[in-house]
Protein backbone atom coordinates (compact mmCIF):
# COMPACT_ATOMS: atom_id res chain seq x y z
CA UNK A 1 0.00 0.00 0.00
CA UNK A 2 1.22 3.44 -0.89
CA UNK A 3 1.52 6.66 1.45
CA UNK A 4 -1.68 8.78 0.34
CA UNK A 5 0.60 11.59 0.63
CA UNK A 6 3.40 10.75 -1.95
CA UNK A 7 2.61 9.66 -5.74
CA UNK A 8 5.26 7.98 -7.62
CA UNK A 9 5.47 9.82 -11.20
CA UNK A 10 6.68 7.19 -13.85
CA UNK A 11 8.12 8.46 -17.67
CA UNK A 12 10.18 6.78 -19.96
CA UNK A 13 13.93 6.47 -19.50
CA UNK A 14 16.51 9.25 -20.75
CA UNK A 15 17.52 8.28 -23.99
CA UNK A 16 21.05 7.45 -22.97
CA UNK A 17 19.25 3.98 -21.60
CA UNK A 18 20.24 5.42 -17.98
CA UNK A 19 16.93 5.95 -15.77
CA UNK A 20 16.62 9.81 -14.18
CA UNK A 21 16.30 9.92 -10.81
CA UNK A 22 12.61 10.61 -9.93
CA UNK A 23 11.52 12.72 -6.68
CA UNK A 24 7.98 12.03 -5.22
CA UNK A 25 5.81 14.17 -5.79
CA UNK A 26 3.57 15.35 -2.39
CA UNK A 27 0.13 16.26 -2.87
CA UNK A 28 1.02 19.74 -0.50
CA UNK A 29 3.53 20.83 -3.42
CA UNK A 30 0.75 23.55 -5.06
CA UNK A 31 -0.27 24.71 -1.50
CA UNK A 32 3.84 25.01 -0.53
CA UNK A 33 4.01 26.71 -3.86
CA UNK A 34 1.31 29.38 -3.50
CA UNK A 35 3.18 29.94 0.46
CA UNK A 36 6.70 30.12 -1.24
CA UNK A 37 4.99 33.07 -3.70
CA UNK A 38 3.01 34.72 -0.69
CA UNK A 39 6.29 34.90 0.85
CA UNK A 40 8.30 36.11 -1.94
CA UNK A 41 5.06 38.85 -2.44
CA UNK A 42 5.28 39.70 1.41
CA UNK A 43 9.22 40.43 1.18
CA UNK A 44 8.91 42.82 -1.95
CA UNK A 45 5.69 44.57 -0.49
CA UNK A 46 7.96 45.33 2.84
CA UNK A 47 11.08 46.00 1.06
CA UNK A 48 8.94 48.49 -0.97
CA UNK A 49 7.75 50.32 2.17
CA UNK A 50 11.52 49.90 3.48
CA UNK A 51 12.42 52.04 0.67
CA UNK A 52 9.67 54.26 0.69
CA UNK A 53 10.38 55.54 4.39
CA UNK A 54 14.35 55.11 3.79
CA UNK A 55 14.21 57.65 0.61
CA UNK A 56 11.47 59.56 1.58
CA UNK A 57 12.43 63.39 1.72
CA UNK A 58 15.80 61.90 1.84
CA UNK A 59 17.77 65.62 1.36
CA UNK A 60 15.04 67.62 3.35
CA UNK A 61 17.78 67.85 6.48
CA UNK A 62 21.14 69.12 6.51
CA UNK A 63 23.92 67.28 6.26
CA UNK A 64 25.56 65.93 9.66
CA UNK A 65 29.28 66.50 10.45
CA UNK A 66 30.49 62.67 9.09
CA UNK A 67 28.43 63.14 5.87
CA UNK A 68 29.99 66.37 5.02
CA UNK A 69 33.40 64.95 5.93
CA UNK A 70 32.42 61.52 3.59
CA UNK A 71 30.99 63.84 0.98
CA UNK A 72 33.81 66.60 0.54
CA UNK A 73 36.52 63.60 0.63
CA UNK A 74 33.68 61.48 -2.27
CA UNK A 75 33.98 64.67 -4.55
CA UNK A 76 37.52 64.65 -5.00
CA UNK A 77 38.92 62.45 -8.01
CA UNK A 78 39.18 58.67 -7.62
CA UNK A 79 43.15 58.79 -7.43
CA UNK A 80 42.62 61.17 -4.10
CA UNK A 81 39.93 59.30 -2.58
CA UNK A 82 42.52 57.02 -1.17
CA UNK A 83 44.76 59.53 0.44
CA UNK A 84 42.59 61.85 1.79
CA UNK A 85 40.42 59.22 3.41
CA UNK A 86 43.27 57.38 5.52
CA UNK A 87 44.09 61.69 6.51
CA UNK A 88 40.78 62.14 7.84
CA UNK A 89 39.42 58.94 8.39
CA UNK A 90 40.41 54.94 8.78
CA UNK A 91 37.74 53.57 6.81
CA UNK A 92 37.86 50.85 3.72
CA UNK A 93 37.33 53.46 0.60
CA UNK A 94 34.32 51.05 -0.88
CA UNK A 95 31.52 53.71 0.32
CA UNK A 96 34.06 56.33 -1.20
CA UNK A 97 33.92 55.24 -4.44
CA UNK A 98 30.31 54.53 -4.67
CA UNK A 99 29.59 58.24 -3.51
CA UNK A 100 31.49 59.39 -6.09
CA UNK A 101 29.80 57.93 -8.91
CA UNK A 102 26.94 58.83 -7.10
CA UNK A 103 28.01 62.34 -7.45
CA UNK A 104 28.52 62.16 -10.70
CA UNK A 105 25.52 60.63 -12.02
CA UNK A 106 23.24 62.51 -9.79
CA UNK A 107 25.43 65.87 -8.85
CA UNK A 108 25.50 66.88 -5.31
CA UNK A 109 22.98 67.33 -2.80
CA UNK A 110 22.27 66.39 0.41
CA UNK A 111 19.76 63.32 -1.77
CA UNK A 112 22.68 62.05 -3.43
CA UNK A 113 24.85 62.50 -0.45
CA UNK A 114 22.82 59.53 1.49
CA UNK A 115 21.01 57.62 -1.73
CA UNK A 116 24.18 55.20 -1.05
CA UNK A 117 23.15 54.69 2.26
CA UNK A 118 19.93 54.51 1.88
CA UNK A 119 19.71 51.69 -0.93
CA UNK A 120 22.32 49.34 1.38
CA UNK A 121 20.10 49.53 4.45
CA UNK A 122 16.87 48.93 2.17
CA UNK A 123 19.08 45.67 0.44
CA UNK A 124 19.20 44.39 3.95
CA UNK A 125 15.64 43.40 4.29
CA UNK A 126 15.62 40.83 1.93
CA UNK A 127 19.18 40.16 2.57
CA UNK A 128 17.80 39.49 6.37
CA UNK A 129 15.34 37.29 5.49
CA UNK A 130 17.31 35.07 3.26
CA UNK A 131 19.65 34.71 5.90
CA UNK A 132 17.11 33.62 8.63
CA UNK A 133 15.15 31.52 5.82
CA UNK A 134 18.73 29.23 5.04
Amino acid sequence: MTDPQFIRIESAPARSGAPRARRPVSLLDPLLDRHARALRVALAVITALGALVRFHDLGAQSLWFDEIVESNIARGTLPTIIPELWQWENEMPVDYFVQHLVFRVAGFSEAAARAPAALWSTLTVPVSFGFVRA
